[in-house]
């Protein structure tokens, strides 16, 4: 009855859709509805939230920010979504962002989604208005669509070599050209049957394809012939130490082993690293080893590794500046991408002693 009252006693003019009406179309309790919305979904089932974020997707719904201006302009806390935690380089990234967020008086919350679909549309649509004031997001796996309409809400910038072409602010470096970089630091080293590891099953424009596309450059400049014989995936699609060693073992198995090999990443770097060693190879004499992230077991590893150092201090500030500056309402530019510098470091992985 008191539903019935409640119908009776609406404004006739159309009105925002609500919590209610979600409610209503998918035939659960408001209380579901705020759960889902809100990201506490521990005790809603998976059919439940689809039927939920379906309903939200054909009504439109989104969170009232009227009323939550009227509560408070601002809650003070920022969030940060990256692939994983494993990698050194986005726990370093992580860490960096969260002193950025803490110097301009904001709290950084930090989430890692696996680089999983499901847990990256859970993070963007379940990262509301009312729970933080913006997302810095690399994203893995979602399509432009996918955010569509999300920067009505809820500020965002973006990390990473994703959704380049998105309207949103995009921090990150020049990953073909880094990868360039390191391939002709090992081209000028003398090595010529350079092998290249961490490659994926097809080729996208995202870090991997960016990275395989330098190393070809490099090749092509120096007229050394391509052979994919040398090009190594990362079989995880992890990019872990685990995948350098089983690629390892695959080229020095191989009739005509490298004499140099260029890592995607420092940490399948350090595990390519360990399997040569393990077959009694010297390093960098009978073969030479260079990753990118500088991560800091790449500095105390014996030998060192040589890296592209990318300048994670300036990606993280300035991403956090950038989510700050919309927050606040005084970024007036256009988004754009924000290219950050790099630095090639040889270390003892590819410097041969004499």
């Amino acid at each position: 009855m008191d539903h019935d009252k409640c119908d009776m006693t609406m404004p006739e003019k159309p009105s925002r859709t609500t919590l209610k009406d979600v409610a209503r179309h998918a035939n659960v309790s408001i209380k579901t509805v705020s759960n889902v919305v809100h990201n506490r979904t521990a005790r809603v089932s998976p059919a439940t939230r689809e039927r939920i974020q379906q309903a939200i997707d054909e009504l439109g719904y989104r969170p009232n920010l009227a009323a939550r201006q009227l509560r408070n302009t601002e809650v003070g806390i920022i969030a940060l979504a990256v692939p994983t935690l494993e990698n050194p380089y986005f726990a370093s990234i992580a860490s960096l962002v969260v002193d950025a967020a803490a110097s301009k008086g904001r709290i950084a919350l930090v989430d890692h989604t696996n680089g999983m679909r499901e847990q990256e549309l859970m993070t963007v649509r379940g990262l509301r208005p009312d729970v933080i004031d913006g997302l810095i997001f690399d994203p893995q796996t979602l399509s432009e669509s996918d955010l569509t309409g999300l920067s009505l809400h809820l500020p965002i910038v973006l990390i990473g070599e994703r959704l380049l072409q998105a309207p949103f602010d995009h921090v990150l470096i020049d990953n073909e050209e880094a990868a360039y970089q390191a391939t002709m630091h090992l081209i000028r080293l003398g090595y010529r049957r350079i092998a290249a590891i961490g490659v994926t099953g097809a080729y996208e424009p995202v870090v991997q394809g960016l990275r395989y596309s330098g190393y070809l450059k490099a090749l092509d400049a120096a007229g050394i012939p391509r052979d994919l014989s040398l090009v190594k995936p990362s079989n995880s699609g992890r990019f872990i130490r685990h995948d350098g060693s089983e690629a390892m073992r695959v080229l020095l198995d191989s009739p005509a082993p490298p004499d140099a090999v260029f890592c995607f990443n420092d940490l399948m770097a350090i595990g390519a690293m360990r399997m040569a060693k393990s077959r009694g190879l010297r390093i960098p004499e009978d073969v030479a080893m260079i990753g990118i992230d500088d991560i800091e077991e790449g500095r105390y590893h014996t030998p060192s590794l040589s890296t592209i150092s990318p300048n994670k201090q300036m990606i993280a500030t300035l991403a956090t500046d950038l989510l700050i500056q919309q927050i606040e309402g005084k970024r007036a530019e256009a988004p754009r991408h924000h290219i950050i510098p790099f630095e090639l470091i040889g270390r003892e992985s590819t410097r041969v002693n004499r």
